[in-house]
């Protein structure tokens, strides 16, 4: 079908984007004077991609009040898998010493507002679904790999 995606073709399992973000827009922030920006239209000229899951760590992106035309919604458009993405402000922080990466310390991340929400486009309705994952506040602190794994529903 046109549109539709092999998952079982699927060559990248997860994808991390880390920027500055509005529910309409994504920029690289004040500090670089916005010279990389992002929006809607400029997401919606992408070629879709196979890819099982794009977790987006830019405040209010995925902020629900938006649900179908936020800046999640669109990237869930453009990929065969879910979008896992904030309703509200995200948060990073360090956490304990990181074995596995060189970089020496976890991060972890929180979102306030309603929480994480996932986003996947429905190619036979031609809708968005999105559902929330996790719960909002700083008592809801996750690890990269806890985010990837919250992005399966």
């Amino acid at each position: 079908n046109v549109g539709k995606f092999n998952e079982s073709a699927c060559c990248v399992y997860a994808v991390m984007m880390n920027m500055h973000g509005t529910p309409t827009e994504i920029s690289n922030g004040p500090g670089k004077g916005y010279s990389l920006r992002m929006n809607i239209d400029d997401i919606n000229s992408l070629e879709r991609k196979s890819v099982q899951r794009l977790i987006l760590l830019q405040c209010s992106v995925g902020n629900v009040d938006y649900a179908g035309e936020n800046i999640a919604s669109v990237f869930a458009k453009k990929i065969s898998g879910q979008v896992l993405a904030g309703d509200a402000e995200v948060h990073n922080i360090k956490g304990e010493p990181d074995s596995f990466t060189s970089l020496g310390r976890y991060e972890k991340y929180y979102c306030d507002g309603r929480g994480w929400y996932t986003y996947k486009y429905d190619w036979d309705k031609k809708d968005i679904e999105y559902e929330q994952i996790a719960l909002g506040g700083d008592k809801h602190e996750f690890r990269i790999y806890q985010l990837i794994d919250l992005s399966t529903f």
